[in-house]
């Protein structure tokens, strides 16, 4: 159980098999999880996914804009957050995070309040809102 002081946050233990794997690939990711006994406080993820983006120094897309309309300044990477439907996310609340580069979006991450049941298979008695986010794009050009 995570859900008290004695036991949160959990230990994490990083392995290693010791040899590559074919097709193996580092990648880096970025995830938080946030608990509160009174919401879900998926503001508070949304707002840390924008946070993260904007000190990658990552525009939002505008919904109104297209290749058409796309200003010098907008033509770089930007993102933007589209409904997601994965299942580990409570319905309707839950984005996908797309990273539009040379004009075709990818998909680099989620957030989304956790899914009752979600929340029941890992003992967790709290609402929380969760997000994760490959960032390796901004190591690479």
């Amino acid at each position: 159980m995570i859900d008290n002081e004695t036991n949160f946050p959990p230990e994490l233990e990083v392995t290693s098999d010791g040899y590559p794997s074919p097709g193996a690939r580092n990648q880096r990711h970025i995830a938080a999880i946030c608990r509160n006994s009174n919401s879900s406080s998926f503001e508070q993820i949304h707002g840390l996914a924008e946070y993260i983006m904007c000190k990658l120094n990552i525009p939002v897309r505008s919904n109104c804009s297209n290749d058409a309309t796309t200003t010098a300044s907008q033509k770089g990477d930007m993102y933007s957050f589209e409904p997601s439907s994965d299942g580990a996310y409570f319905p309707g609340r839950a984005l996908d995070v797309m990273l539009w580069r040379a004009g075709k979006p990818v998909r680099i991450g989620s957030l989304g309040v956790i899914h009752p049941n979600t929340l029941k298979a890992y003992d967790i008695a709290t609402p929380c809102s969760f997000v994760e986010l490959n960032i390796q794009f901004a190591c690479t050009t």
